[in-house]
């Protein structure tokens, strides 16, 4: 199930990145009319974005059982105490991409001007690297320590298999012995 996990993760990430992007590009077209200044673009694309972002990892992702790369790879994410919500399911996606917000505030700024604002991108990227290279230290240690993912434990939710009848099989050679006995 880790595999699928992992990918779905990076159906997630691909999502997030384009939900950024049309929040540039909506920003973007509503700004130009009236202002060249960056930090006034920022602030009106930023509310543009969280409603965006809550709009595919919380409402679609109560309607798809957890995130849509989850969908996608037959997972569903259930709770261990209460019900899943909304802004359960946004917070715990909001909390694996916070590693590239400053990435992706920099791409913000390159596409604003880019020669003025290389520098500042490329010092976003260093910040957005090591905020991941921090996330995933602390998951690795975390699922080294308790066998679980972080964002599992924080919002009291599992990812399960979203196919009642479906098998996970960590180990190959249990897969083949259990065929073995089927056909017999």
């Amino acid at each position: 199930m880790i595999s699928r996990r992992i990918a779905a993760y990076f159906i997630d990430l691909a999502l997030f990145t384009g939900v950024v992007f049309l929040s540039i590009l909506v920003g973007g077209l509503i700004t130009n009319s009236f202002t060249e200044n960056l930090i006034v673009r920022v602030v009106i694309t930023l509310p543009l974005f969280v409603v965006f972002v809550f709009i595919t990892s919380g409402l679609l992702g109560v309607f798809f059982k957890g995130s849509i790369g989850k969908k996608f790879m037959d997972l569903k994410v259930t709770t261990t105490v209460g019900f899943v919500t909304a802004f359960r399911l946004l917070f715990r996606d909001l909390m694996k991409y916070t590693a590239y917000i400053p990435f992706l505030i920099g791409v913000y700024a390159l596409l604003d001007n880019r020669i003025e604002h290389f520098d500042f991108f490329i010092s976003t990227l260093k910040v957005s690297g090591a905020l991941l290279l921090l996330l995933v230290i602390a998951q690795g240690y975390y699922f080294i320590k308790k066998s679980g993912m972080i964002g599992d434990q924080l919002f009291f939710t599992l990812v399960e298999n979203d196919i009642p009848t479906a098998t996970e099989y960590d180990d190959l050679l249990e897969f083949v012995d259990s065929k073995k006995t089927i056909k017999k």
